[in-house]
C-alpha cells in the first residue's frame, strides 16, 4: 500500500514514512493520524511483515521508518537490529503496546530514535515524534560524518607530523576542539531524548488512566446492550413457543385420560408429553436469565433452603466430594422465591461437581454482611448496605481468564456439544438480578472456583410456610370468556372448560371479545384473556369489557413476564395470573381459585411480584 497524505499542498518534497505493521488497525491509525498532520506531507509505503519491509528499502528511498517489533516473521528486538543493519542511516521510531513498553524502551537505547504506544497515537504526537526523528538521526549522521572527516584529517596530519612540529601542534589543537564540541553535541542529543522520555513518560501514565476507565465504561455498557438485547429475543423466543407447548403438554394430557396406562398409545402420548415438560423446562431457563418469569417471593431464611437442600445436594455431587455446609446461625432474612434459589444452588452445585471429577470439596456458608461504598468499586450498580452473603465455593479445576468474563454469558459452554446448554450460569445470573441481588465470581486455575451472591437483608418475621393444593379439580356452570389470538391454545382452553361444565364464549381478538359481550344477555363471570396480542392487548380488553361488566373478574395468561403485566399494573396479585404452558388441571384450578376467591382486578394491591423496580423492563 502507498499513499501520500496531506492537509495543504507543500512546496518540499513529501516525507517518505514506511510503516511496517501487521495489524490493519493499527495501520488505519497511522494513517488517519497522518492525514491530520497540519502543513506536511507524507508518502506512507505500508508492508506487514519485516521480509517486505526489508525489500522496500532496496526500492524506494525512505525518510522513516515506523516499525511494530511483533511481526509475524521477526519478533522483539531482533527486528531492531536486522532493520537497523539494513538501513543503518534510516531513522526508526518503534510502535509498541502497553505490554511491550519495556522493551521499546530498551529498543530505544539499542538504536531506535523514539517510540509510541499503539492507542495513543494522535496527529500532534505523530507528527513531533517523526520530524524528532529525522532531525536527530540527521545530527547523528553528521556527527559520524565528522568524526569520520576528522580521523581522516588526523591521519593525513600525522604524515606532516615528521616534516612539521608546529603543524602536529595545530593538528592536537583541532582534534581536541573537534573533540569537544562533539562532546557537547553527544551531551545535548542525550538531554533533549531524556527530556524527550520523561515527556512521554507523563503522557502515556495520563492516557492510560484515562483509557482504562474509558474502556471499562465501555465494556459495561456493551455488555449490558448485549445482555437487554438477548434477554429481549429470548423472551420473545419463550412467549412463541409456550404457546405451542401449552398445547402439546395440554391436548398429550387430555388424550391420556382417555387410553389405559398399559396401551401403546398411551406410552406413545406420554413420551410427547414428557417431551413437551422438558421443552417447558427449557423455555423457563430462557425467562429467567432474560429476567421475564413470575417469581413468587417470600420472606425467609436462606439457612432453611440450605437444610431441605442438603440431602439432594449429597445425592447428586456423589460421594468423591465432601459437602460442607457453614451456616451463620443469627441469619438476618431475605425475600426470594424459594423454588427459584432451590435451581440457582442446584445449577452451582452441579456446575461444581463437574468441576471436580477426582473429587473435592463443596462449600456452602451464609452470612451477614455490611458493604461500605469503598468496598464496592468493582461492583458496579451495588449499593453499599447490609446483606446476607451465600457463599458456593468449590476445589475443582477452575476457569481460566478468557473465560471468566462470559461465563453468564446465555448458550456459553465449555463443555462438549451435547453436555451442555449453556444457560445454567445465565439462569441463576437472571434470578439473582430479578430476585434484588447480585452476583460476583472469583476462580484460579487447578485451585477452585467461588460464586458470592449477596441478597438485601430484612429485618422482619418469616412468611408463614407455602401449602400446596393437591386438591380435585373442580368444574362450574359460570359463563367465562375466553380471549386467545393463538388457535391452537384457544381450542385447548375451550375444550377443557367446556369439558367441566362452564359455559364458554370464545373470541380471537379484543374487537371480537367486546363484541360478544354486548350481545351476550346474561351475566359474564370471568374474562380469561392472553395478555400479549395484535391489535388489542389484554389489558385493552379487560378495560372495555368492565365498562359494561364492572364486577367481572380477570385472569391472565402470558408466555412470559415482562413490563407489560407488572410495570403497567396488570396483574394485581399472583392469582390472576397463569404462565404458559399450563397444564389442562392447572387451568381449571386457578380458574376455580380465581371465581372463589372474588379477585376483581379493580381493588387489589400490586404485592406478590417478582421484578425490583430498577429491574422492570421489556416488551408487552
Amino acid at each position: 500500500m502507498q499513499k501520500v497524505l496531506t492537509n495543504q499542498v507543500a512546496l518540499t518534497p513529501p516525507t517518505r514514512i514506511l510503516l511496517v505493521e501487521d495489524n490493519p488497525g493499527d495501520a488505519l491509525l497511522v494513517e488517519e493520524a497522518l492525514s491530520e498532520v497540519w502543513q506536511t506531507q507524507y508518502e506512507l509505503m505500508h508492508r506487514n511483515c519485516l521480509d517486505q519491509g526489508l525489500r522496500q528499502m532496496d526500492e524506494n528511498g525512505i525518510d522513516v521508518i515506523l516499525l511494530d517489533l511483533s511481526l509475524p516473521d521477526s519478533d522483539g528486538l531482533g527486528t531492531l537490529y536486522k532493520m537497523n543493519a539494513h538501513a543503518p542511516e534510516t531513522p526508526i521510531i518503534i510502535l509498541s503496546g502497553f505490554k511491550e513498553e519495556i522493551v521499546a524502551i530498551k529498543a530505544v537505547e539499542e538504536g531506535a530514535q523514539d517510540y509510541l504506544v499503539k492507542g495513543q497515537i494522535n496527529s500532534s504526537l505523530l507528527g513531533r515524534a517523526i520530524q524528532y526523528a529525522i532531525e536527530r538521526k540527521r545530527n547523528e549522521l553528521a556527527l559520524r560524518h565528522t568524526n569520520a572527516e576528522l580521523d581522516r584529517l588526523v591521519q593525513e596530519r600525522t604524515v606532516e607530523l615528521a616534516q612539521t612540529n608546529v603543524a602536529l601542534v595545530a593538528e592536537i589543537a583541532e582534534r581536541t576542539q573537534a573533540q569537544h564540541q562533539l562532546q557537547e553535541a553527544q551531551d545535548h542529543l542525550e538531554m533533549k531524548i531524556k527530556l524527550r522520555t520523561v515527556e512521554l513518560a507523563q503522557t502515556n501514565e495520563a492516557l492510560l488512566a484515562e483509557i482504562a476507565e474509558r474502556q471499562e465504561l465501555e465494556e459495561r455498557l456493551v455488555q449490558a446492550q448485549k445482555m437487554e438485547a438477548i434477554g429481549r429475543l429470548a423472551g420473545g423466543v419463550a412467549h412463541d413457543f409456550n404457546n405451542i407447548l401449552t398445547a402439546i403438554i395440554g391436548f398429550s394430557q387430555l388424550l391420556l385420560e382417555k387410553f389405559q396406562k398399559d396401551a401403546s398409545t398411551y406410552v406413545t402420548l406420554k413420551e410427547i408429553e414428557q417431551a413437551g415438560q422438558r421443552a417447558a423446562k427449557l423455555t423457563s431457563q430462557l425467562l429467567a436469565f432474560s429476567r421475564k418469569q413470575m417469581l413468587q417471593p417470600r420472606v425467609l431464611n436462606l439457612n432453611l433452603i440450605m437444610i431441605n437442600l442438603e440431602t439432594m445436594l449429597r445425592r447428586i455431587i456423589g460421594e468423591d466430594i465432601e459437602l460442607v455446609l457453614s451456616l451463620d446461625p443469627d441469619l438476618n432474612q431475605v425475600k426470594v422465591d424459594p423454588t427459584q434459589m432451590d435451581q440457582v444452588i442446584l445449577n452451582l452445585a452441579v456446575n461444581a461437581r463437574d468441576a471436580m471429577p477426582q473429587g473435592g470439596q463443596l462449600i456452602l456458608a451464609t452470612a451477614n454482611v455490611t458493604l461500605q461504598a469503598e468496598e464496592l468499586a468493582n461492583h458496579g450498580e451495588m449499593p453499599p448496605g447490609q446483606y446476607v452473603l451465600l457463599t458456593i465455593r468449590d476445589t475443582g479445576c477452575g476457569i481460566d481468564e478468557k473465560h471468566l468474563s462470559k461465563i453468564f454469558d446465555p448458550f456459553f459452554t465449555t463443555k462438549e456439544t451435547g453436555k451442555g446448554t449453556g444457560l445454567g450460569l445465565a439462569t441463576v445470573y437472571g434470578i439473582v438480578r430479578q430476585s434484588g441481588g447480585y452476583i460476583s465470581v472469583t476462580s484460579q486455575t487447578q485451585h477452585g472456583t467461588t460464586f458470592k451472591l449477596f441478597f438485601p437483608c430484612l429485618e422482619q418475621a418469616p412468611d408463614l410456610p407455602l401449602t400446596e393444593s393437591r386438591g380435585e379439580v373442580v368444574g362450574g356452570k359460570e359463563t367465562i370468556l375466553l380471549v386467545e389470538d393463538e388457535e391452537v391454545v384457544r381450542r385447548l382452553a375451550h375444550e377443557v372448560l367446556k369439558g367441566q361444565g362452564y359455559k364458554v364464549l370464545v373470541a380471537a381478538c379484543g374487537d371480537e371479545a367486546i363484541s360478544l359481550c354486548n350481545q351476550y344477555q346474561d351475566s359474564i363471570h370471568l374474562l380469561v384473556t392472553d395478555v400479549v396480542m395484535p391489535q388489542m392487548s389484554g389489558a385493552q380488553v379487560r378495560e372495555h369489557i368492565s365498562r359494561k361488566c364492572p364486577h367481572i373478574r380477570v385472569l391472565f395468561m402470558s408466555g412470559y413476564m415482562d413490563q407489560a403485566i407488572t410495570y403497567n399494573g396488570i396483574v394485581d396479585s399472583v392469582s390472576a395470573f397463569i404462565q404458559k404452558p399450563f397444564t389442562p388441571s392447572a387451568l381449571l384450578q386457578k380458574i376455580r381459585a380465581v371465581l372463589d376467591a372474588g379477585c376483581s382486578t379493580a381493588t387489589h394491591k400490586h404485592e406478590g411480584l417478582a421484578l425490583p423496580s430498577h429491574e422492570k423492563s421489556g416488551q408487552g
